[in-house]
């Protein structure tokens, strides 16, 4: 826990995401560029920020074209 905020990371080794593309993987029905012949239909990451974004939460991404993509999650710890 960070202050107020509860956090995890996913850490993904895979064949990474262009910086160009962080903020477009967050649309809906968005495939990312070398995502083509993979099956997906571009839900999975607009949905997961979606429902972080509802709970006051929010996703961060960093990625390594080739190498990897972590995703960091962070939602706010609603303990009193």
């Amino acid at each position: 826990m960070i202050g107020s905020w509860v956090f995890s990371t996913l850490i993904q080794s895979s064949f990474g995401i262009a910086p160009d593309e962080w903020n477009s993987i967050f649309k809906r029905f968005y495939r990312a560029q070398n995502a083509k012949g993979v099956d997906g239909a571009g839900l999975g990451l607009y949905l997961a920020s979606l429902i972080f974004q509802k709970q006051g939460g929010y996703i961060l991404v960093d990625s390594k074209p080739g190498k990897y993509t972590t995703f960091s999650m962070f939602l706010q710890n609603c303990k009193k």
